[in-house]
């Protein structure tokens, strides 16, 4: 038997469409930071290709490793979306003091900062898609909402390449650019009502 609605849960319709256009602009945004954090350690930098492993499996990959237990904690705490709104509000701004990094060290630190601030709403988005859609639908959920992101991070390279291209040497609009699609995710994740 079908649970009866609350009056402040949206249809499951609308729900799985925020969520799938939250996650595509997501994707998006980090698509297009792919080529432009790549390009500008390689062209702004000068790094070798062992600063650049280095940059990123320190500035991404252990940040992001770090800031999962903690934002588990902070989503069972303050809740899952408080969560993330914090996060992209807290991490977006940063993409605009990545251009001014003069060293890999500083790249690094500044990556790491933003990664470690953004990766802390991934377990609370986890929890709170599994809560918005329930656990009949929770397969179908997670499947739509992954191909949201994939299809943002098909498309967002592209974006990223392009953008550098046209504002070289100029490193601050690209880094900007990038911050475009992480706002645009924060409106629709507002949008979402909680059930």
């Amino acid at each position: 038997m079908e649970k009866p609605k609350e009056e402040n849960e949206a249809p499951f319709g609308i729900t799985i469409a925020l969520l799938c256009a939250a996650e595509f602009f997501s994707g998006l945004g980090n698509g297009i930071l792919m080529p432009i954090t790549t390009a500008f350690l390689m062209y702004a930098l000068g790094t070798s290709p062992t600063e650049m492993g280095l940059a990123f499996s320190i500035g991404w990959g252990l940040a992001t490793a770090l800031a999962q237990i903690p934002g588990g904690r902070l989503a069972d705490k303050f809740g899952a979306k408080k969560v993330i709104v914090g996060c992209l509000m807290g991490a977006t701004p940063l993409f605009l003091i990545q251009p001014l990094s003069t060293n890999v060290l500083q790249f690094s630190l500044i990556l790491g900062i933003i990664c470690f601030i953004g990766n802390l709403s991934t377990p609370a988005f986890s929890a709170w898609i599994a809560n918005l859609i329930g656990r009949e639908r929770r397969g179908k959920g997670y499947g739509l909402t992954s191909a949201a992101w994939s299809t943002g991070a098909i498309i967002g390279p592209i974006i990223g390449s392009l953008t550098w291209t046209m504002f070289k040497p100029n490193h601050f609009p690209p880094f900007a650019i990038s911050a475009v699609p992480f706002l645009i995710e924060l409106t629709f994740i507002l949008l979402i009502r909680n059930s």
